[in-house]
């Protein structure tokens, strides 16, 4: 499925520039995948995976988080902690630890090269995301940039889907 088209479609104008889509801390993208798709997907088993491709505007420090829908609850408050890696100049700033068990997000890509075309490919897995449309704007993935501007372009989902059941 490539965004847009009538399976997957933006559920809140996105902003084009150069062709892609601006991504910053004010405007993120919010997708939605129709209501079949979502009843198909979550009545059956699949592998999934998002794709797409992002350049970092800006230099700076950065990340693109995607976050699902999710019905998935964390037990507990653990903290899983990594050690800071030195690093250098201004990109010393690393996070210290990250959260363990927040199911709904789908990936958090970390970036301090600019102006330079990345390509994305995260797995999706059926229990953490709900396909439900309960994200932000009703939407069921919505990316999010933290501290720098994205250009984002070739959006796309891919699933093998395996049916379950006599139909």
């Amino acid at each position: 499925l490539k965004v847009p088209d009538g399976k997957i479609y933006f559920v809140k104008p996105p902003l084009s520039k150069f062709g892609a889509y601006l991504l910053n801390t004010t405007y993120g993208l919010y997708l939605r995948l129709s209501d079949v798709i979502s009843k198909l997907l979550l009545s059956n088993n699949y592998v999934g995976f998002l794709q797409f491709d992002y350049i970092l505007l800006d230099d700076a420090f950065t990340r693109i988080q995607v976050y699902s829908s999710t019905r998935r609850q964390r037990v507990g408050t653990t903290l899983m902690s990594f050690p800071r890696q030195p690093t250098i100049g201004q990109y010393t700033e690393i996070l210290d630890s990250v959260e363990l068990g927040n199911f709904a997000v789908v990936c958090d890509l970390m970036n301090k090269v600019p102006n330079v075309w990345q390509h994305a490919t995260v797995k999706l897995y059926k229990g953490n995301i709900a396909w439900d449309h309960t994200a932000p704007f009703n939407s069921d993935l919505h990316f999010k940039a933290v501290g720098g501007s994205y250009l984002v372009k070739g959006i796309s989902l891919r699933f093998q889907v395996y049916y379950s059941g006599s139909k």
